[in-house]
Order: structure tokens, then sequence, then C-alpha cells
């Protein structure tokens, strides 16, 4: 077998296992009373099933050796706009108006633009990479009202606390990734092609394990959290 196989093989399997994580600690939350549960925890299970069933499709489409960067394409704006639902939740205030709206408009004026020069079956990276410095933006966000939140319980017990922590590492690897893609494309040698892609689907599967304790942290007799 050789390296190139070793590799793909090894990428698909983490594919498959590391969304799979974080619906579990879902189902998991919800069939037990132990453990913290706030509203915008529904969101936040709806957001990691999407992201299931796309990386499920890729993996299946890649395996069929289909071509799967249209369906990337097509998922990347409502993960973006789910994200946005869920961090617009979890804070004490929702993100106003005044900012989302152009928030979306940067976002659907880029894929647009890219969209337009591009097409449909190469990945639309310029705005994969706007719309992850712009979630970067409202994750860091959200980390500072965190931090200056009155005296509470420790971070480590409020599922926001897993939540940001997760999302902010998530989309600064994203921004440094995107802009690379092309390059590794050119000048990695058929056997290396695939190391930066598996080493990013090796860090999504510890983000996703992070994300997962959002769903599993347990109860406790005073709530200060971000609810």
């Amino acid at each position: 077998m050789s390296q190139f196989t070793i590799l793909l093989w090894t990428g698909h399997t983490i594919e498959v296992i590391s969304p799979l994580v974080p619906v579990v600690a879902a189902i998991v939350s919800r069939r037990s009373s132990r453990f913290i549960h706030h509203p915008w925890m529904d969101r936040l299970a709806l957001v990691v099933a999407f992201n299931l069933l796309v990386n499920w499709a890729l993996v299946g489409m890649s395996i069929q050796r289909i071509h799967n960067a249209w369906l990337a394409n097509l998922a990347f704006l409502p993960e973006v706009g789910l994200a946005l639902w869920v961090l617009s939740g979890l804070g004490p205030r929702r993100f106003p108006t005044v900012v989302l709206v152009p928030t979306a408009a940067v976002l659907l004026g880029a894929t647009l633009l890219e969209a337009a020069s591009t097409g449909l079956y190469l990945k639309w990276l310029t705005a994969m990479t706007i719309s992850s410095i712009l979630l970067l933006g409202f994750c860091l966000w959200r980390l500072k009202e965190f931090l200056l939140q009155p005296a509470g319980p420790p971070a480590f017990q409020q599922p926001a606390f897993w939540v940001i922590t997760a999302w902010t590492l998530a989309q600064g690897i994203h921004t440094t990734f995107n802009p690379l893609f092309r390059f590794f494309l050119r000048h990695l040698s058929h056997d290396l092609i695939l190391v930066p892609w598996v080493l990013i689907y090796a860090i999504g599967l510890v983000l996703n394990l992070i994300l997962s304790r959002a769903f599993l942290c347990p109860k406790f007799s005073s709530s200060s959290a971000i609810s």
C-alpha cells in the first residue's frame, strides 16, 4: 500500500469519526438530566448534525471519486449562518442588526463574486477565508464577554466556554489554511500532498472533542453561566 493510499484512508477515517463525536455528545446530553442545557444548545445540536451530514456526503463522494467541491461551496454559507445563529444566542445580548446586516452583505457579495469568477466546481477559497475571519471576530467578541462576566462557576464548567474555545481555534486555523490550499496542490509531491489535509482533519477531531464538552457539562447548584 502506497503512502498516498495510507494518508487517503487515514484522512477518510478521521473525517467520518470527527463530526460524529459532537453529535453523540448532543444525544447523550439530551437523554440525561445530569448535564447543563441552555436554549442555544438546541441550535448547536442542529449545527453539528448539519456538519455531520455534509462531511459524510463529502467523504462518500470522495471515496467514489466524485468531484465534491461544489457541495462544499453550497454548504459553507449555511454553515456560517448556523454558527452565527448559535453565537448570537450564546451571549448576554444578541448581536446588533447594524453588525449582522453588513456581515451578511460582505459574505454574500464575496461568495457571488467568487462564484461568478471561478464557477461552482472550484472551491470558493477567498469567500471561505473571509467567512472564517468574520466568524473569528464574532468568536472573539463572545470570548471578551465571557471573560468580563461577573464571577461565577469556573470556565470549564460552562458550555459556552467550550463552544467559544473550539470555534475560535477552528476559525483561526481555517483563516491560515484556506489561503495555502492551492500552494499545497502546486508544490507538494504526490506522496506528500495529503499530509496537510490529514493534519487539519486530526486537529479538527481534537476541536470536535473540545466542542463535545459543551454538551457534557454537569449541572451545578447555582448557575451564572452565559445563557
